[in-house]
């Protein structure tokens, strides 16, 4: 649990030296993690009610961007289902509203995750 949390806390500059560019595979898990804890999100929003709580969900969003556009071409098909939910939850906050019925990940509209971006 302590790694959960020090992830959250890294800076940029610690993000690269945690998990250095050639670090194709430690890259993809990272990007797998960041995403899960985006989908679990209304989840510990339930879970820590009446408790405060900030997880810095735009900053996974940048991580996840970061990190699928850094990888080699070849690579990009590992990170698809992460950057799928980044692209989600992007549409989401800009209220985006697609023709293709979704469901909502960051569930906002039910007063989850208010607070949090």
């Amino acid at each position: 649990m302590r790694i959960y949390g020090l992830i959250l806390l890294m800076s940029e500059d610690d993000f690269e030296t945690f998990i250095p560019p050639s670090n194709i595979i430690g890259r993809v898990l990272i990007a797998h993690f960041l995403a899960i804890q985006i989908v679990i999100g209304p989840i510990l929003d339930r879970e820590w009610q009446g408790r405060r709580r900030s997880t810095p969900i735009r900053t996974n969003l940048n991580w996840i961007y970061d990190i699928c556009d850094l990888l080699p071409l070849q690579d990009r098909y590992l990170v698809e289902w992460p950057r799928k939910i980044a692209e989600t939850v992007d549409e989401e906050l800009a209220g985006i509203v697609s023709g293709v019925d979704r469901v909502s990940v960051l569930r906002r509209s039910e007063g989850l995750n208010a607070g949090v971006i």
